[in-house]
């Protein structure tokens, strides 16, 4: 945890840069802040039903964030640094989102849920959400998402 003065320096900060950023995407998405006493949110809505809408929640006090990238939302998380909200943002933007759903092979039963964003090999975020167990194989699917903005052919 951060000492409370320079949680709330990097929080001020942070939350204007993201406001900023909101700016270069509200042409392709529907974006929503709103700033309480308790925390400072922003959702992003795309225009391309294919893109991954998100929504982040920075607490003021609480040192944490949730946030909710497609239907898969994880609340609570521990704000380590503020460096990974930007970049998240921006990655989720640009397309790079995969949900990966993990089912157990013999009865196709859900067994858990994962968002990857960007990076590849060595996501900004991964958060996995567990449904069930199983003791026999498993496999995955993978759904990408596509980004908000995408280029007109020539």
């Amino acid at each position: 945890m951060l000492p409370d003065d320079r949680y709330r320096t990097q929080f001020e900060l942070t939350t204007a840069s993201l406001l900023a950023w909101s700016g270069f995407i509200r042409d392709v998405a529907a974006v929503s802040v709103d700033d309480t006493e308790a925390y400072w949110s922003m959702a992003a809505t795309p225009r391309a039903s294919a893109a991954c809408p998100m929504v982040i929640v920075l607490g003021r006090r609480a040192q944490t964030f949730s946030v909710t990238l497609g239907n898969e939302t994880y609340e609570d998380l521990p704000v380590e640094s503020f460096d990974l909200f930007l970049p998240l943002l921006e990655a989720v933007a640009a397309g790079d989102v995969v949900e990966r759903t993990f089912t157990c092979a013999a009865t196709a039963r859900p067994l858990a849920i994962e968002m990857r964003v960007g990076n590849g090999g060595h996501p900004l975020f991964a958060e996995m959400r567990r449904i069930a167990t199983t003791e026999g194989a498993v496999l995955h699917t993978d759904r990408h998402f596509l980004p908000y903005r995408r280029s007109r052919p020539r």
